[in-house]
């Protein structure tokens, strides 16, 4: 493949790349996984539907549907220390909460539906054994539910689980096994369901997932390999769609007649958020390296010398993408632990209308900033300077984004802190002659949440000594003994990335749109130790290291 019939991911060729697939329209067709005949279905009945925000309306059903079901699991539900066992909670505040969604979802499935095809939940009707053909024959042959009939059947079973859950309602306690049962009743109705699917984690439909920012379209556009644009659409797209997730959390908390169903879209974005970084920390490096290894052994060994700066360009493209998918990734993840775990009180917490609303405003505010944040990371890695109100269509855009920016570059100026100081007591522990060494398992740990946060923040500030800073931590990654010299060597090498990134810092604090916003530590420690949740031991070692002040 020669330089000319290629378009560089960086912008470098006049020519735009053709593909023979499209892999942004790939994954808004076939995420979900539903099959060709049923998906045209499907659009060609919502494209003739005569409703208002028909898109908004099917989402939103979808969305609750899909919350109802892992509202289920009390591993995605809002939490507290001191909680009592599973076994020993009541859950008939969750029944409430459930009862609150279905009874939204029952109301937007009628919408949908038209009062012309609107009756009751009756029993289906048994099917009859006997065929002219043999009963495989007739069940292949058997015509699959149309959308109407899809959504009807769908209806009826939303019905059934509330009156189930009403009647679980009455008890005088309710365990979570009865209640996880009977949501379970729901979850197979659903899965079972033709056209009306939505139990798939990062799952896109072309009704209403469809990108409208041109900045975002171009960005996809300057995606050079198929690898690389499928994985910055699963970012955008996920994105996109958590932050109508959390519009719709929004508007439920404020809606007084049912603000309890608010709860249901919390659990939807705790598994998107969780399932989005396994795709991006875990499987997106080995992606775009297999791809450019591919490309590498395309080529014949006389052409390496003409293309080794076009290549190596196209690796450091890589590795950007690489780093700002991952970052925003994790750090949704930890807004989103926040939410459940900080703002957030359980559900059945004693609490007064108006606290349990702003509570609702402050996390979804948060969540916002978040989520555009990750955007513009995005963003800014294909179309540096891109006007951020512009690619988020958000007049606030730039100053969350900015807030977003200066938080975790104070975060992971505290992770290098920590990491200094570390270093200096393994530096300065004096080892007798037949006792063990000091470890320097934390060299690894620091490597690692540089590959996953600091690496983000080195492009974005444009840190000058990255690439040698980088290359420093990956060669002792995986040193077994690492000298004094060496060590002191990394320790000046991670003082300058942390006074650079407290440097930006201010310089963030001091543009137009942050004047008068102080930066919030108490919130930004808890997003920290949020984020150490689940490492090694050796990392909450590490910070213990940090002297009292901090």
């Amino acid at each position: 493949m020669t330089q000319g019939t290629r378009a560089s991911i960086t912008g470098r060729s006049d020519l735009a790349p053709r593909r023979l697939r499209d892999p942004h329209a790939d994954l808004l067709r076939d995420s979900r996984g539903m099959q060709r005949d049923q998906s045209v279905a499907r659009e060609t009945w919502l494209a003739a539907l005569s409703l208002e925000r028909k898109e908004d309306v099917l989402l939103e059903l979808e969305v609750t549907l899909k919350g109802i079901v892992l509202w289920a699991d009390p591993r995605l539900q809002p939490t507290r220390p001191g909680l009592p066992p599973l076994r020993d909670r009541d859950f008939r505040p969750h029944v409430g909460v459930a009862l609150a969604a279905l009874s939204r979802a029952y109301s937007l499935a009628g919408r949908l539906l038209g009062a012309g095809q609107l009756h009751g939940a009756l029993p289906r009707r048994l099917p009859v054994g006997f065929s002219e053909t043999s009963r495989t024959e007739a069940w292949r042959e058997s015509p699959t539910q149309t959308p109407v009939e899809s959504l009807a059947a769908l209806r009826s079973a939303v019905g059934v689980a509330r009156e189930l859950l009403q009647s679980l309602a009455r008890v005088d306690r309710l365990s979570h096994r009865s209640f996880f049962a009977a949501l379970a009743t729901l979850r197979r109705e659903v899965e079972r369901n033709t056209c009306f699917n939505p139990l798939t984690l990062l799952e896109f439909r072309p009704e209403f997932d469809r990108i409208r920012s041109p900045e975002v379209l171009e960005c996809l556009q300057l995606c050079e390999t198929d690898t690389a644009h499928r994985l910055a659409s699963l970012t955008f797209l996920s994105h996109f769609r958590l932050l109508r997730v959390v519009q719709m959390m929004a508007a439920a908390a404020a809606d007084p007649s049912s603000a309890s169903r608010a709860y249901v879209f919390l659990p939807v974005l705790r598994a998107e958020s969780d399932a989005l970084v396994d795709v991006l920390r875990d499987r997106a490096g080995a992606m775009l390296a297999d791809t450019l290894e591919r490309e590498l052994l395309r080529l014949a060994a006389t052409d390496v010398r003409a293309r080794f700066d076009a290549l190596t360009a196209d690796s450091e493209q890589l590795g950007r993408t690489r780093a700002a998918m991952t970052a925003a990734a994790l750090s949704l993840r930890a807004a989103v632990r926040r939410t459940l775990e900080r703002v957030i009180a359980p559900c059945g917490t004693p609490a007064t209308e108006a606290a349990a609303l702003a509570g609702f405003l402050e996390a979804s505010s948060q969540l916002v900033e978040t989520l555009q944040h990750g955007i513009l990371r995005m963003v800014e890695v294909f179309r540096p300077g891109s006007d951020p109100e512009r690619a988020v269509g958000d007049p606030g855009a730039r100053r969350g984004a900015t807030s977003q920016g200066r938080q975790w570059a104070w975060i992971f100026a505290l992770i290098t802190r920590a990491f200094a100081a570390k270093a200096r007591k393994a530096r300065q522990a004096s080892c007798e002659r037949w006792s063990a060494g000091p470890t320097h398992e934390f060299i690894a740990e620091y490597l690692r949440h540089y590959r996953e946060l600091g690496q983000a923040l080195a492009y974005e500030t444009l840190y000058p000594h990255r690439d040698r800073f980088t290359h420093a931590l990956t060669a002792l990654s995986d040193v077994d003994f690492v000298d004094d010299h060496t060590l002191d060597a990394l320790v000046a090498d991670c003082e300058a990335f942390g006074a650079h990134l407290q440097l930006a810092v201010t310089s963030a604090s001091e543009r137009p749109e942050m004047r008068g916003v102080p930066l919030d530590k108490e919130r930004a420690g808890e997003l920290l130790r949020l984020h150490l949740l689940g490492v090694a031991p050796v990392v909450a070692r590490a910070l213990d290291a940090l002297p009292p002040r901090s």
